[in-house]
């Protein structure tokens, strides 16, 4: 098995896992710091990285500490911050932060976020950019309220989004299923 396929494999023993952290190759560093398995250690060592890409793979996993969600949510890097917006183990009020970043790719990662507070999905069913409106209609804890919003949607896009909800009754279905 490659040191990449190691480094991701989440049954990768945390010991080879901490020597896996230490490889020559970004590569293999990021995925070690986007592993599950990796001890929490490790995956905090990575949130400080000066590599972007390694800061990244710390803030999508799911084991790092909350603190350090809190964080990377501040980060330069708006792929880290993306990274931190689809984290299931974010905190809300970190999400609530991210609801509002200057980058429509994060704002879309906390509309796709199944942890994200039913608040803060109504506040992105209203964004100006159609990305979020569509993952927080595909998102099975928008509010019925605001799914209907988005089945009026004047985007395919997001209108297809409403239809592909579990929680879309018929009628919201068809509502976007017609054109505008």
């Amino acid at each position: 098995m490659s040191p990449e396929d190691e480094a991701e494999n989440v049954n990768t023993s945390p010991e080879r896992l901490t020597e896996l952290a230490e490889h020559q190759y970004w590569e293999v560093r990021a995925r070690v710091a986007g592993n599950p398995s990796t001890p929490t250690e490790v995956i905090v060592s990575f949130a400080s990285s000066e590599d972007s890409r390694e800061r990244s793979g710390s803030a999508g996993n799911p084991g790092t500490p909350a603190e350090f969600l809190a964080q990377l949510a501040g980060d330069e890097s708006w792929i880290v911050r993306t990274s931190v917006a689809s984290n299931p183990s974010t905190p809300s009020e970190v999400l609530a932060v991210l609801a509002s970043d200057e980058s429509a790719d994060v704002r879309r990662n906390v509309g796709m976020n199944t942890n994200a507070p039913r608040e803060l999905l109504t506040l992105l069913a209203r964004d100006d950019n159609k990305s979020v409106r569509w993952r927080v209609a595909e998102n099975s804890n928008t509010p019925l309220d605001d799914l209907l919003i988005l089945a009026r949607d004047p985007e395919n896009s997001v209108r297809n989004g409403v239809t592909k909800n579990p929680n879309a009754s018929d009628e919201i279905r068809s509502i976007a299923s017609t054109k505008p």
